[in-house]
């Protein structure tokens, strides 16, 4: 694991908006609708506001680490025994998100892709690409993400215009019809999706410029945000605020409304390949802050083995996992709600307790 290693403040956003968004667009849409839905899009801005003073603030806590990871930091400030722990904690959440991307991946692909496709074969397959590109460094995963990035805006710029005819401004019922609660509760249900910001704490280490950790994790966040956001207000624009919720890939299926002049068909076709690409690299991420945390935590000197073996278990986890309806209708419920927000919140405290201790430490030796 290359700890020289430096990426600039625009590869670091888009790593940061890559994985946040990857996962949500094609999942949330249908859930969110069904919450709050003609407002689902504000509920995703209300998290993004949210999200971002939290990525701020774990920003905060990884200067106080210097060039160190978070693991690193949590052995050096709590011990081998209790600050290792710490940061396993961390690698558990790693894997367990990975394991959830292959699994969102071999859903989609089994079902709309290519139906009959055993399901081991499409997981095994990314988990094996992304361990190579873990094994490659974290500097491939980012320059990997810039052209994904890319071509996620040149699709949001180029989709309002594909479904301008599909538009119905009458599926908008009146603002805040309901009132905010809906709109509330659709924003809890997605805090643990937008929970993944504490992935902040494998980038920071590497940032070029430590100070800019602020505006660079704002920008990445907030893009992210605007993404998902885009594809509700389309949604909703074409299907009304009922019938997305009734639908497995609510995004997907908005993809397919697109035709050019009933010539060109099966454009979705391109920007599902934009989305596949977005899923690897969130999955070649969390795999690496696995290994990382694996690596720090246990005082190892490779992070090659650890990741090959978390690579293996993703694998492994996802076949486990249940279908993408039950994954889905289990996501928004309020035990796996608690229990995510838990697990995030209490890394953030481990390595906020870990900066507090080296914070008042370099103030006892500069009084000594």
């Amino acid at each position: 694991m290359n700890r020289t290693l430096r990426i600039s403040g625009g590869l670091y956003a888009c790593l940061l908006a890559t994985y946040m968004h990857a996962a949500q667009l094609l999942f949330l849409p249908a859930t969110l609708v069904g919450i709050a839905r003609q407002e689902a899009w504000l509920s995703v801005l209300l998290d993004a506001v949210v999200t971002t003073l939290v990525g701020i603030f774990i920003g905060w806590i990884c200067l106080q680490f210097g060039r160190r990871s978070a693991a690193q930091a949590a052995r050096s400030a709590m011990g081998k025994a209790v600050g290792g722990l710490g940061g396993l904690i961390y690698t558990t959440y790693a894997l367990w998100v990975s394991s959830l991307v292959l699994r969102d991946v071999q859903e989609f692909t089994t079902i709309v892709l290519l139906p009959g496709t055993p399901g081991l074969v499409v997981a095994g397959a990314m988990g094996a690409v992304a361990l190579y590109a873990v094994w490659s460094g974290l500097e491939p995963l980012a320059r990997i993400a810039f052209p994904t990035l890319i071509g996620t805006i040149m699709t949001m710029l180029i989709l309002p215009v594909l479904l301008y005819p599909e538009y119905g401004l009458l599926h908008i019922d009146p603002f805040l019809s309901r009132g905010i609660g809906p709109v509330l509760e659709a924003s809890l249900v997605s805090a643990p999706w937008f929970g993944e910001i504490i992935l902040v704490f494998t980038l920071v280490p590497y940032l070029s410029r430590p100070g800019e950790v602020y505006r660079w994790t704002a920008i990445g966040t907030i893009g992210a945000a605007l993404v998902v956001t885009e594809i509700l207000v389309l949604t909703l624009l074409v299907f009304g605020p009922v019938l997305p919720s009734r639908m497995m890939f609510a995004s997907y299926t908005l993809l397919q409304q697109i035709s050019l002049a009933e010539i060109i068909e099966r454009i979705e076709l391109t920007f599902v390949v934009i989305w596949l690409a977005t899923m690897f690299v969130k999955v070649g991420f969390y795999l690496y802050a696995a290994a990382e945390a694996t690596t720090d935590s246990l005082g190892l000197r490779s992070h090659r083995v650890p990741a090959a073996v978390l690579a293996v278990m993703a694998v492994a986890l996802a076949q486990i996992w249940p279908g993408v309806i039950p994954l889905v209708t289990s996501a928004g419920s309020p035990i796996y709600i608690l229990v995510h927000n838990l697990w995030e919140g209490g890394i953030i405290l481990i390595f906020l307790i870990a900066a507090l201790v080296l914070r008042a430490r370099s103030r006892v030796s500069a009084h000594a």
